[in-house]
Parts: C-alpha cells; sequence; structure tokens
C-alpha cells in the first residue's frame, strides 16, 4: 500500500452524507450494502452513524431534518462512488430494496493517461439515489 508523503498512511477517513431519516440510512447500508456500522455518536444535538464500507474508510451519516436536495452537476457533493467486485449483484440488492436506479450496469472502457501512458482502464457503472436522495455510483474495476 502506497503512503501519502505529508498525511502518512492518512487516505480518506469518510465521506459525510446528510439524511432526514438516519434510522432508514443505517438499515440500507448495513442491510443491503453490507457495511457494519463502526461509530455511533452525538454532537451538537445530532445524531451520527460512522459504516465501515469493508477497507476501513467510512460513510459518515448525519441526521439533519433539514430538506435534503438531490445532488445535480452544480453541488461541490456530486454523488458518492462505492467500489465492488460483485456490481450486478449489488444492482440486484439495490432494486430489491426499493431504490431508483438511475442508470443500470454500464460497461466503458476509459483511457489512463496519468504518466504521460494511454492504457486502456475497462470499468462498469451503475447509479443509483439513496434513502436519503443521495446519488451513488457503483464502479467494478475490469469492466
Amino acid at each position: 500500500m502506497s503512503q501519502n508523503k505529508v498525511l502518512g498512511t492518512g487516505g480518506v477517513h469518510h465521506v459525510a452524507v446528510r439524511t432526514a431519516d438516519l434510522d432508514a440510512s443505517v438499515a440500507f447500508y448495513t442491510g443491503v450494502l453490507g457495511m457494519t456500522v463502526a461509530a455511533a455518536f452525538e454532537l451538537n444535538g445530532a445524531r451520527f452513524a460512522h459504516l465501515d464500507t469493508g477497507d476501513g474508510s467510512r460513510l459518515e451519516l448525519v441526521d439533519d431534518d433539514r430538506p435534503v436536495t438531490p445532488a445535480d452537476d452544480r453541488n461541490v457533493h456530486w454523488h458518492l462512488c462505492l467500489g465492488t467486485d460483485r456490481l450486478e449483484a449489488v444492482v440486484a440488492a439495490v432494486e430489491a430494496a426499493g431504490m431508483a436506479v438511475t442508470m443500470g450496469a454500464t460497461p466503458l472502457t476509459l483511457t489512463n493517461t496519468a504518466g504521460g501512458g494511454a492504457e486502456p482502464m475497462p470499468i462498469t457503472i451503475a447509479f443509483f439515489t439513496g434513502p436519503g436522495g443521495e446519488v451513488v455510483e457503483l464502479l467494478q474495476d475490469g469492466g
């Protein structure tokens, strides 16, 4: 595993998502997507849940009774992307849980030009709307 020269082991600790129904969101992400609750706490009167996504990085769900505006291409937070090695099964689970799949499994071959090269980068992606209105992408490497 590589190490960030400034942060050390660093990496992304968590991505925060506001939700109007914390309990329903925790139930979805744990029951349907298999995440586990790593921490739950209150801060300044708000409830939080940190969910381990499977590799130690966390999804932070924040209970917020203000209306959640669905993400669009003008927001800073456009979408959350979760990596998977079983995309079609996850899409089926998301659909079975009643979430709206906005783009089914779509194979793409991107061109990775990092480092001056031009390597093919096959992936498969899908998008759905989560229980709090958040846009979630699923990405499987290798197409």
